[in-house]
């Protein structure tokens, strides 16, 4: 009697198990037409590089992410991603270990190994799509592609930056879903480069910038950020890092939500 109830037990924690796992397939757009398409219906303005950059950079179309990857840098120029209630949460077990991303070809990508000794210089490995938000996601491995990985000052990273993530994360777990655009900035003086990296990644963002957008009573919101990689503290306000759209648009060199029909309203209310 026992054993039965322990199998039947069972089988319906496996159903559950399945029947979760095919509405998240569902909820996040998965088909067999592929990623393309799945963020072709999801995005209707993705950020546009000067065309010099555009016809160099690699678009690279992931589920969980969309990137254009930068050759010179060998780093991301920017990154986009969305985040709903069903994708921030969940219990899936969150992937430590870094991976190549399948889309790019070994010899441009970075590699674990590069970030050898990088501690030692002050810098995390951080991420630009923060893994932390995906545990409802099957995608969520796609977090830990060498692509995701910048590096970032370990007060940044630990401090403003991570902060930000978790504000993002709490506002959608309200019950709203927000797209959100990251990059790395460069200034004119290059921060320095660790050995390993040497030859490899050819400068250090000076900083980096993000933007969060909210559809909501018929406008498109967003809230934008600047924050340089050297800062005095890891509990200053984000309000700090606050700044407007074109801000961003000047000192990355790309046109943000060009072609974004619909009105746009810049405040940060609904986020801070």
């Amino acid at each position: 009697m026992i054993i039965s109830l322990t199998k039947t037990l069972e089988f319906i924690i496996l159903v559950v198990f399945i029947t979760a796992f095919v509405f998240q397939l569902q909820a996040e757009g998965v088909s067999n037409k592929g990623s393309f398409q799945m963020y072709s219906r999801h995005w209707d303005d993705l950020p546009i590089h000067q065309p010099e950059r555009e016809t160099k950079n690699i678009l690279l179309i992931h589920d969980l992410f969309v990137l254009s990857f930068n050759p010179d840098t060998r780093l991301p120029d920017w990154m986009a991603y969305q985040l709903s209630p069903s994708v921030v949460w969940g219990f899936l077990q969150e992937e430590r270990k870094w991976k190549p991303d399948p889309l790019l070809p070994p010899s441009l990508s970075l590699t674990v190994g590069n970030y050898k000794g990088a501690s030692g210089w002050g810098y995390d490995k951080g991420h630009l799509a923060p893994k932390g938000s995906f545990k409802g996601s099957v995608f969520a491995y796609q977090a830990q592609y060498i692509t995701n990985l910048v590096p970032q000052k370990r007060n940044l990273n630990q401090g403003p930056w991570r902060i930000l993530e978790e504000t993002i994360r709490r506002l959608v777990l309200k019950g709203h879903s927000v797209r959100v655009l990251a990059g790395p900035l460069y200034g004119e003086k290059s921060l320095p480069v660790w050995p390993s990296a040497q030859g490899r990644l050819k400068k250090i963002p000076s900083g980096y910038w993000k933007i969060i957008s909210l559809k909501e009573k018929g406008a498109l919101n967003i809230c934008s950020f600047i924050m340089p990689q050297k800062i005095s503290s890891r509990k200053t306000a984000l309000k700090k890092y606050t700044v407007k759209k074109v801000d961003i648009e000047k000192k990355s060199q790309i046109q943000i939500f060009k072609n974004y029909k619909g009105r746009i309203k810049e405040s940060c209310k609904f986020l801070l």
